[in-house]
């Protein structure tokens, strides 16, 4: 597909969730839910005007098509990738950013002004959806300064990166999958638990390898 003709589609899918706001205008109540909370629920916690929900979902659209063309031309602006062509691997990035946060804005809209409870079914099978194809990109991210796990360690060493990549990558697939699965079937209390602890655990996992390949090449060189 031609570059020109793939900017502009995407950019177009972007802006379909305030298309679809813009279609349904008329028909949306003047006040309607903005944020949700809860731990065993999440319902609507702070309310507000539909023209403060367009914003919203405008300046989500806006950073979706800002982080699409920063994938897309990050190899003039980051040292590590500076007078590389784009990669695959960022293409691929940057197309799966603008579905997620697409995806997200429609969810908004939906909340707000048709089904509010529908949040609770559907954001955690996206967040896990989201870490299953970004833990299958890892794998062949190579070393930069906008994404993957940027780890001191890694950054400054390629072979460090390319390791705690393949477990990063691994581990997010796997999870990912998991927490997709899990977050169909069970209640919403106990995924919300589920998920701040894997989380926490996670980083911890990929950091804590990623020092110990520092320090292991550290002793193979006699530092």
């Amino acid at each position: 597909m031609n570059k020109t003709i793939k900017h502009i589609l995407f950019t177009i899918i972007t802006l379909l969730p305030l298309l679809y706001l813009l279609i349904i205008w008329n028909s949306i109540p003047g006040t309607v839910p903005l944020h949700f909370s809860g731990s065993g629920h999440l319902h609507p916690n702070r309310f507000g005007s539909k023209n403060e929900l367009f914003i919203d979902c405008l300046v989500m659209a806006v950073i979706s098509i800002l982080v699409y063309f920063l994938m897309q031309y990050i190899h003039y602006i980051d040292p590590k990738r500076r007078g590389q062509r784009v990669s695959k691997v960022f293409d691929k990035l940057s197309v799966l950013i603008v579905i997620f946060i697409t995806a997200m804005n429609l969810l908004i809209i939906i909340a707000a002004t048709k089904n509010a409870d529908i949040i609770n079914y559907v954001l955690m099978p996206m967040m896990g959806l989201l870490f299953t194809f970004l833990g299958n990109l890892m794998y062949s991210l190579k070393p930069n300064y906008f994404a993957g796990i940027r780890t001191p360690w890694a950054l400054s060493d390629d072979d460090n990166w390319r390791k705690t990549h393949q477990l990063g990558g691994s581990l997010f697939f796997g999870w990912g999958v998991a927490f997709t699965i899990l977050s169909l079937l069970l209640p919403l209390h106990i995924i919300n638990y589920i998920l701040e602890i894997s989380l926490v655990a996670l980083v911890i996992i990929v950091y804590g390898y990623s020092f110990l390949l520092f320090k292991r090449a550290g002793k193979k060189a006699g530092r």
